[in-house]
């Protein structure tokens, strides 16, 4: 099994949002951050950013209520 090099920026991060919630995430890329508001698969999404957060790449933020996450 070969290791996946994932550069990690907006574009990929929303690529990879769409990916796991099958498109029916609704994303809003700011210039300092990538905002989520999901319709369903908000548990796979929220581990996977959870993970991405303990590694130290991403900062959790909140946008009133809603979940965000900032490119450290």
């Amino acid at each position: 099994m070969s290791e996946v090099v994932f550069d990690l920026n907006k574009e990929n991060l929303l690529r990879m949002v769409r990916t796991i919630t099958g498109g029916n995430a609704k994303a809003i890329v700011s210039p300092f951050a990538l905002v989520h508001v999901f319709q369903r698969g908000d548990g796979e999404i929220g581990a996977v950013m959870k993970e991405l957060v303990k590694e130290g790449k991403l900062i959790k933020m909140d946008f009133n209520g809603m979940d965000g996450y900032k490119l450290k």
